[in-house]
């Protein structure tokens, strides 16, 4: 579902989502009648059937519902929050471009075994100490200084900003640093 492809339905009041969607646009669903409709947001967040659409400042970082398949990109956009542990539940196939780029502060991030995509700058812009990836995760894996990698470590996704390491050595396998690995917020 492509960026603003429904944004400004404010008649759309009921949506589903197939399960066939694995990506969910930046405001796809901004100012549709559902978007608007305050009993529709759960615990700060927004959710269209098994998709994490938009987070809100109430958003406390341990409340993504199970259930969750899909975090739309952009979901935290302009979200400035603190959190101890952000942890992703189990059952996310997908995280979008930009899902938690924004003013995020995580000391760490927990990814499950299911996450099979996680989007283009997904983290960016966000300060964190580590990223945890579960060890049965066929797509991505952590090292022993919270960096976050594809599962082959020949692609370095994102280097922890706030981890104070003074010199790090990259795996030899390592064959792409994706853009902004390394940048600091």
């Amino acid at each position: 579902i492509g960026d603003s492809a429904y944004s400004g339905s404010d008649k759309m009041t009921e949506i589903t989502i197939p399960a066939s969607v694995t990506e969910i646009g930046k405001n796809a669903f901004y100012g549709t009648g559902y978007y608007k409709n305050q009993m529709n947001w759960e615990s700060g967040c927004l959710y269209i059937g098994n998709a994490l659409i938009k987070l809100y400042e109430s958003f406390d970082g341990s409340t993504i519902k199970k259930g969750t398949v899909i975090i739309a990109n952009n979901a935290g956009e302009g979200l400035n929050r603190v959190f101890m542990k952000l942890t992703i539940p189990s059952g996310v196939k997908y995280i979008g471009e930009n899902a938690f780029s924004g003013g995020f502060t995580a000391f760490s991030i927990s990814i499950p075994a299911s996450v099979e995509k996680i989007g283009q700058n997904a983290f960016n812009f966000t300060r964190i100490t580590a990223f945890n990836v579960d060890s049965g995760n066929k797509y991505y894996c952590s090292d022993s200084a919270g960096a976050l990698f594809n599962k082959s470590k020949t692609e370095l996704i994102r280097f922890p900003s706030e981890n104070k390491l003074t010199s790090y050595k990259l795996p030899s396998s390592v064959k792409v640093i994706c853009d902004e690995a390394f940048r600091i917020n």
